[in-house]
């Protein structure tokens, strides 16, 4: 059985008034800001968060400085670390997201499909040991990074229904977040190692959406009667977040990692909302009143929080010998309500598992399962999503030691090369439109945003990393 759609706004009159007075009943075309996307774990920062995944406790990569800067402590050796998702494929499917209502209670629907593949440079990091178990360092992360595009078509010219229409939809956006900042790891203590790091934020966010709907007595009259949306919203915010960092191995080979991720707070942003809505029908007395109206609107400007703290603690068990790690972790983010930055989030709750094991001198191996539940609390437009993730990762990581000089100030350079491949399935609801002709009138023309779920969303990824070690 097919999916329901479940109306979640009212067919309000676009134009007031004005669409009364032509009898043209249109849904609002001034789409929600979409939500920005809140499933960041699907883009690892490091190799050795693409490999394993739970590092809050272990981590020793550049990559700590996001996750948990205490891992820098650490490493008494100048790191400099690139890691980019070198290639994703992100196959969206949303089954009865396009439907189109027809007299004596039948539909007709469609499935809006969207496959992206992406690539992307997630981190790029330099540390640099000042002894005294000091390492800082600044870096760059691109935590969220996403593209789609939706297009779909319904259509019957051959009168089966009783009328003849043709409706399309086409949606497509742009989001990206950027992390630049400062970093300290410090050796406090043998067994004791804490952290700090300071980002400045950058997000872009960019949707477009068009919406047509064409209807006649026949097929020659097509398009006497039609209806157009055109949406296009921009969105680009500036903030700052922290991350504050702990890791204790407070018995032998047992290690406690701790992480706190301090709220996102918007210092500046800037917004635009800009629709136009068109259409015609011809009455009854074969006059044509038309509909014409443009709608700008600069948006209201965050300012303050716009994401929730967040705390990661995980446990992790070294290996003896040096041979690597077990680790477990979670993350919990608390309930945030904040009407006017557009911020309605619940509890929630992610969950990891990994081990890093040493397979040779020069080889390690790392796998993991992770969660990447959305704290999103509501679908209030077409084309937002709310999934829950569950994947796996896996992966392998090449050290290459190269021996210096007798003046050079260190004994040898490594080079290590990271290659990591995850998986990861989503679930949950995506937001739909339905065009309404179940009246059997091509005069009387509407469409309206709901929700459709289940909804199914894969994503395949392949990591690759390369630092050095001098």
């Amino acid at each position: 059985m097919a999916p329901a759609l479940r109306q979640r706004r009212s067919g309000s009159c676009l134009l007031g008034h004005l669409a009364r007075g032509l009898g043209l009943a249109a849904a609002s075309a001034a789409l929600a800001w979409p939500a920005a996307a809140s499933n960041p774990g699907l883009t690892p920062l490091g190799g050795e968060a693409a490999m394993s995944g739970a590092v809050a406790a272990m981590g020793r990569d550049t990559g700590m400085a996001f996750y948990n800067p205490a891992g820098l402590g650490a490493n008494t050796r100048v790191q400099f670390n690139m890691s980019s998702t070198m290639a994703v494929l992100r196959l969206r499917t949303i089954p009865n997201a396009f439907r189109v209502d027809l007299p004596g209670g039948d539909s007709h629907s469609a499935q809006l499909s969207s496959v992206q593949p992406l690539i992307l440079s997630t981190s790029t990091v330099y540390t640099r040991y000042l002894g005294r178990g000091v390492t800082v360092g600044a870096g760059h992360f691109a935590s969220n990074y996403d593209f789609y595009d939706y297009s779909g078509a319904v259509a019957d010219t051959s009168s089966r229904s009783g009328l003849n229409y043709n409706a399309r939809v086409q949606v497509d956006g742009w989001s990206t977040r950027h992390h630049f900042g400062p970093t300290v790891g410090w050796q406090l203590l043998p067994n004791l190692r804490l952290g700090a790091s300071l980002f400045l934020t950058y997000e872009w966010r960019r949707d477009e959406g068009r919406i047509w709907l064409r209807a006649g007595p026949s097929p020659e009259l097509l398009n006497q009667n039609f209806i157009a949306g055109d949406i296009d919203l921009k969105r680009s915010t500036y903030a700052a977040e922290a991350v504050l960092g702990l890791q204790w191995e407070f018995v032998p080979k047992l290690h406690l990692g701790l992480a706190v991720h301090t709220p996102r707070l918007a210092a500046y942003e800037r917004a635009r909302k800009q629709s136009l809505v068109t259409g015609a029908v011809v009455r009854e007395d074969d006059s044509q009143a038309t509909l014409f109206q443009f709608d700008g609107d600069p948006g209201a400007a965050r300012r303050g929080r716009i994401a929730p703290l967040k705390l990661v603690l995980g446990l992790a068990y070294e290996l003896r010998r040096e041979r690597g790690w077990v680790s477990v972790e979670g993350d919990y983010s608390p309930q945030l309500l904040l009407p006017r930055n557009e911020v309605n989030l619940r509890h929630n709750f992610n969950a990891r598992v990994g081990a890093r094991v040493r397979a040779s001198e020069f080889i390690f191996v790392g796998v993991g399962l992770f969660t990447d539940r959305t704290p999103e609390r509501a679908i209030t437009d077409f084309p937002q999503f709310n999934l829950d993730y569950y994947g796996g990762s896996g992966g392998l990581e090449l050290r290459r030691p190269y021996k210096l000089g007798q003046n050079e100030r260190a004994r040898d350079i490594v080079f290590t090369t990271s290659l990591a491949v995850r998986y990861a399935w989503g679930t949950g609801a995506s937001g739909a439109v339905r065009f309404d002709l179940s009246a059997g009138d091509p005069s009387k023309l509407s469409y309206k945003t709901g929700e459709v779920h289940p909804v199914n969303f894969h994503v395949w990824s392949g990591n690759l990393a390369a630092g050095m070690y001098f």
